[in-house]
């Protein structure tokens, strides 16, 4: 449905301008803006310099799109941005799939991470910045709920 993608020019243009999250592969690279709806959305980007026949330009779009599909649950409410690059024409349906698999998952994983990070994480100072907030270490230790969570780190 149109709702799950960027048609836009300037909806491709804020994801650029405000990446939270990149992920690449040899034949892929995948910009991320962090979450503000309740639906990731797809914008795909195939240059006919990088691909030059239309029949593996769709065919890649086609596959892109599919691949997408399977992973809302993973992803959140985010705007992603996929560039196929050069030679990506030359893999077979199934290489592109996995590659493409491989891909989510990493995102999954950094989203994942760095939304843990930002919750405690220690500074350079010796401080802890715990829920947005920056305190020192024995702070941390008088609280029972981020003493768990930084015993994690």
């Amino acid at each position: 449905p149109k709702a799950l993608r960027l048609l836009r020019a300037s909806q491709f243009t804020t994801v650029f301008n405000s990446v939270s999250t990149k992920v690449s592969d040899r034949y892929f690279f995948i910009l991320v803006r962090g979450k503000h709806l309740k639906h990731p959305r797809l914008g795909l980007i195939v240059a006919k310099k990088k691909v030059n026949l239309a029949v593996d330009s769709n065919r890649i779009k086609r596959l892109m799109r599919e691949s997408f599909r399977c992973q809302p649950h993973t992803l959140g409410g985010v705007d992603v941005v996929v560039l196929a690059g050069k030679g990506s024409a030359h893999l077979s349906n199934t290489e592109l799939r996995r590659r493409l698999d491989r891909c989510w998952q990493e995102l999954a994983d950094k989203q994942q991470t760095s939304a843990s990070l930002f919750f405690c994480r220690y500074t350079q100072d010796g401080l802890y910045a715990a829920m947005g907030q920056i305190m020192p270490r024995t702070a941390i230790r008088g609280s029972p709920e981020l003493q768990a969570v930084s015993n994690t780190y």
